[in-house]
């Protein structure tokens, strides 16, 4: 890897002294915008130049400027059909097509062609495919096509905010993207008339850039080659404690990033996992068969069916819920919690349920926390009457302790019940907050007395896509 770096900086080197010297009368060139693949993952824009338009040179061996971040990370996060633009303020604007199937189109704006805004993703009412940038009179208009092969125009002012799509006659949509013939491709993309001083800086950014992935490639591994010379050093230290300064107290912070157990099965206290039983597959991209409406959750025991069904919700936004059918008592609804429940003797427990019933007009169900070793460590009963959704509250007192018990939901006479968001709470939380967090570990978060939260954190800020981005 620090052998290839090393090559590519002199390929970059090597190319800006001789493009300078190539260009050094010219006070403009024509800067040509392409991607190399349009089926590569993070596909970026790259830039080439000439002064002629006949005869090419790619700017840093096709390094990529920008790349596209809509969509789940890798395979989809992919730029379509870019079409660069600079408007009458000589601001640049990217304007591309993210997929054939969402109807997002994604815009970024920079003043270099090297610094990027963030990147922004209006929802249309339509697809959005191949766009083409026109400057209209007091604004701009971008025509696109669809799969449909149907054409639409949005307008703009200032690439922020879009009007909706009209629908064009296919008269006045041409997609005009330039295809020129490059040393090692031929691409499609914009040609533009820029001062030689922006195709210069283009190629100084990447020999900059170069240098730090070469700086960053190092490893210990090299260190008996890079540190040779070193001799061994005596170091006198003279200390001056009249001379000390205090550290501020504003650097001291907390990161909270909602990943492994973090949050749910975290900070937040509540102890069943799925209570809404609306884990779908989806989340995972399809990755994880298991998880589902009913992850988390099982049946222990004969007698009962366990299903899950969404024909009349508790909400609309909470489909999904717990049917069980029952025609011999004996089964119960198992939930393991997060990696198991941590009861702790002495304490008490918050349990809420919404449930209806059929059949049977009065129904209990009989309510438990048992341990690995099969103890019940508390135990409620909940009556459940009528035929629409209700809420049903009560208090579990944990007789002892143990680490890995799960809450179990026993019919305890025949016939159908319907259930959803079932909660299990310590009533011991930070500050004694209903449904509030943890105590443990919110104390020791305020303890440090944080000066500032960083939140969502890292990778989650991005979203694993536009679908559950934290907003």
């Amino acid at each position: 890897m620090k052998k290839r770096n090393q090559i590519l900086f002199i390929y970059v080197l090597l190319q800006i002294m001789f493009s300078t010297a190539f260009a050094a009368n010219a006070d403009s060139v024509y800067l040509f915008a392409y991607t190399k693949d349009e089926n590569v993952s993070r596909n970026p824009i790259c830039f080439a130049w000439s002064r002629n338009q006949e005869d090419w040179f790619t700017i840093g061996n096709e390094y990529g400027f920008l790349r596209s971040d809509f969509g789940r990370w890798g395979s989809e996060k992919k730029m379509f059909s870019p079409f660069l633009f600079r408007d009458k303020n000589e601001i640049w604007h990217c304007v591309w097509s993210v997929n054939n199937y969402d109807q997002y189109l994604a815009v970024a704006s920079s003043k270099d062609l090297i610094n990027w805004q963030s990147q922004i993703y209006p929802k249309l009412k339509t697809g959005f495919m191949k766009p083409v940038v026109e400057d209209g009179v007091g604004n701009y208009v971008i025509k696109f096509t669809t799969t449909e092969n149907k054409n639409f125009r949005i307008t703009t002012t200032d690439f922020k905010s879009f009007s909706n799509p009209v629908e064009l006659p296919s008269t006045q949509y041409i997609y005009n993207a330039t295809t020129v013939r490059l040393p090692n491709r031929v691409a499609k993309g914009q040609i533009h008339k820029v001062s030689w001083d922006v195709v210069q800086k283009l190629q100084n950014e990447v020999l900059s850039r170069n240098q730090l992935d070469q700086l960053y490639a190092e490893t210990t591994n090299d260190d008996s080659t890079r540190f040779f010379s070193l001799k061994p050093l005596a170091v006198s230290l003279h200390l001056q404690p009249d001379k000390t300064k205090s550290i501020s107290n504003l650097l001291i912070g907390a990161f909270f990033e909602d990943i492994n157990y973090a949050a749910d099965g975290g900070l937040y206290a509540e102890l069943i996992q799925n209570r809404g039983f609306e884990y779908s597959p989806a989340d995972k991209g399809y990755r994880d068969s298991n998880w589902n409406s009913s992850y988390s959750w099982s049946l222990k025991g004969n007698g009962s069916i366990f299903a899950i069904d969404s024909i009349n919700p508790l909400h609309e936004n909470n489909k999904h819920y717990a049917v069980i059918r029952t025609t011999a008592p004996g089964a119960g609804l198992i939930n393991t919690g997060f990696d198991g429940i941590s009861v702790k003797k002495g304490a008490q427990y918050n349990v809420s349920i919404f449930a209806k019933q059929f059949e049977n007009l009065k129904q209990s169900i009989h309510i438990a926390l048992i341990s690995e070793k099969g103890e019940e460590l508390a135990t409620s009963t909940l009556k459940i009457s009528g035929n629409h959704w209700k809420k049903y509250e009560t208090v579990l007192f944990a007789g002892s302790s143990a680490s890995g018990a799960v809450l179990q939901i026993k019919p305890l006479s025949t016939g159908t019940l319907h259930l959803d968001m079932i909660s299990l709470f310590p009533r011991q939380t930070f500050k004694g907050r209903k449904n509030g967090l943890r105590a443990d570990l919110a104390t020791v978060i305020a303890n440090i007395k944080p000066k500032f939260i960083r939140f969502p954190g890292g990778c989650v800020a991005h979203g694993d896509g536009i679908a559950n981005i934290y907003n």
